[in-house]
């Protein structure tokens, strides 16, 4: 039996409290949860297998449309949920290219040579 991330359990309880996460044995895939019964499967548009993360917290808020008074606000809503997981993505990003840095050494990351000297044969 497969655990969902803790983390994206408190962010749906905290969006809505009786929103939970399960897995659908049958389909391999992550269930979500209203109440105990099913509400949507946790896929890509294809149907295939989609890991569960932050996403699930945005489509949650996205399916509620009776919650917005109008279609400008479910379109700023959308916009915020885009720019902050987008946001995420930058940050993975930079944090990657700083472990990066900090493993293989700044001189192979930023294509730098070793210092020799000066002189006709040395490098910069």
């Amino acid at each position: 039996m497969y655990r969902p991330d803790p983390r994206i359990v408190k962010y749906l309880r905290e969006y809505d409290r009786d929103l939970g996460i399960r897995w659908n044995r049958d389909r391999n895939l992550w269930q979500v949860t209203w109440n105990g019964k099913d509400a949507w499967a946790v896929c890509e548009s294809d149907g295939s297998y989609r890991q569960l993360d932050e996403r699930v917290v945005t489509q949650a808020k996205l399916n509620d449309l009776w919650t917005y008074k109008s279609a400008a606000e479910y379109t700023r809503i959308q916009q915020e949920e885009r720019h902050r997981i987008e946001g995420m993505g930058k940050r993975k990003w930079k944090d990657d290219v700083r472990q990066e840095a900090l493993e293989d050494g700044y001189q192979q990351v930023f294509g730098v040579g070793q210092f020799t000297g000066w002189g006709a044969g040395a490098r910069a």
